[in-house]
């Protein structure tokens, strides 16, 4: 997803719009959670509710909200308990001090955070990247306006949305140690770090594993549920995930009325979808079958002639999508 995209959309992640049902946790499981700390979440009452004193509503959820319950899901399936699941939500959840995170890009060279973004996004951030005072004071100027986009869990779907990460949630605690210490890791940045201090990430990564015991939690394929699963991906066009492009594709696709599908890619940045479908035609099919091919309109139809009694029809679609400019 480029940037531009990525800035247009990024505000709707925000919204409360996944029901709490279409994320497979019954109300009483989540008040629990919510109870016991595991999960922030308040009911929003318009001024209607208030007027007509509506003390309960359905729950809704935005993102990053969504994020976390699926994510505790994985967590309590791995039996971790609850008292350890609050305190990842706390860290996952806390506003980041935005002057740290200054420091942290300096400390590690802007330039090498400047490799993380495709190629094609880097002019939108060139002059910051280029100008350290000018990147802290856009920084700082963004946290005023939101903080709540600095959080981990913010971050955490940034790297999955504009750079395409894999990151995922580990948990590490020493041999007999009751205490476990959480972080987000990011393969792909501690590999551009790495690499610019000319250390080994990985042979570090692997020691720390093989001196601990640890727990993990693969993010991506959880946010990829937003997209891919028949409840879930509604809400991917709500929010914005996809583009209008995407969303004609993906309806094309969804209609089923076809027992084969090819799409090609032209230079100019235009996808062509064919569409076959075959019906099978026997007895007075066939005598109404003349009738129809003169009357309806249709893309392609092959005809294949068995015998007087048997037809065989191939109907083909052809779809333009223009994607824009490349």
């Amino acid at each position: 997803m480029n940037f531009a995209l990525f800035s247009k959309l990024y505000p709707n992640l925000h919204l409360n719009l996944i029901p709490l049902k279409k994320l497979g946790v019954p109300s009483r499981v989540f008040n629990n959670w919510r109870e016991k700390g595991l999960i922030d979440y308040e009911h929003t009452f318009s001024l209607h509710d208030k007027i007509h004193k509506v003390k309960r509503k359905n729950i809704r959820l935005n993102l990053h909200q969504a994020m976390w319950v699926l994510m505790i899901k994985e967590l309590r399936a791995l039996n971790l308990d609850l008292g350890t699941i609050k305190q990842i939500n706390k860290q996952l959840f806390a506003t980041l001090d935005p002057q740290e995170m200054v420091n942290h890009f300096k400390e590690q060279g802007l330039n090498t955070i400047n490799e993380l973004f495709p190629e094609g996004d880097r002019h939108y951030f060139s002059e910051f990247f280029n100008d350290a005072s000018l990147f802290e004071k856009e920084l700082l100027s963004q946290f005023k306006f939101n903080p709540n986009d600095f959080t981990l869990m913010a971050s955490t779907i940034q790297q999955i949305l504009l750079f395409g990460h894999s990151p995922f949630l580990i948990l590490v605690k020493a041999p007999m140690s009751d205490t476990f210490m959480i972080d987000i890791y990011n393969p792909s940045f501690e590999y551009s770090i790495s690499s610019e201090h000319k250390s080994n990430y990985a042979v570090e990564f692997v020691k720390g594993l093989s001196e601990n015991s640890s727990l993990s939690i693969p993010l991506r394929p959880l946010f990829s549920s937003f997209l891919n699963d028949g409840e879930l991906d509604k809400y991917s066009e709500d929010f914005g995930l996809l583009t209008k492009e995407e969303i004609q594709l993906l309806d094309i696709i969804k209609d089923g009325d076809f027992t084969k599908i090819i799409i090609h890619k032209s230079p100019n940045n235009t996808l062509t979808i064919e569409k076959n479908n075959q019906a099978d035609f026997r007895g007075q099919k066939v005598r109404d079958l003349k009738k129809m091919l003169g009357l309806n309109e249709y893309s392609r139809v092959e005809v294949v002639h068995r015998n007087n009694d048997h037809l065989v029809v191939n109907n083909k679609t052809k779809y333009k999508i223009d994607l824009g400019k490349p």
